[in-house]
């Protein structure tokens, strides 16, 4: 058993390291430019524009500007990522959010 572990944690220090995860970072941002044709680079201004950039459309319904959506969704999607995440306080100390009171005060009878 003390070999199989001496074996993981060398594994991990190497996949860890700077002489593995480094380059393999590097590798990954070039080839996705390659492969997408510099997506980042051609898009982005016109992506900060739309992200930051006021607009008022007419006919539009909704209190929300449009960074407040994408603000909410990217953190929707990083709170579904980790279903195994702690639960948030509530606005009763240290108690979870699910138990803030929403059963006492919608008790029937």
């Amino acid at each position: 058993m003390k070999t199989i572990h001496d074996f993981a944690s060398a594994a991990s220090s190497f996949v860890w390291g700077p002489y593995f995860l480094i380059p393999l970072l590097l590798f990954t941002g070039f080839y996705l430019t390659v492969v997408l044709h510099g997506l980042q680079f051609r898009d982005l201004w016109h992506s900060l524009w739309l992200a930051l950039v006021v607009r008022h459309e007419k006919d539009a319904e909704g209190d929300i500007s449009h960074f407040q959506a994408l603000a909410a969704s990217s953190r929707m999607s990083q709170a579904s990522a980790r279903p195994a995440s702690p639960p948030l306080l509530g606005r009763r100390g240290n108690r979870p959010a699910r138990h803030c009171g929403y059963r006492e005060r919608n008790r029937r009878g």
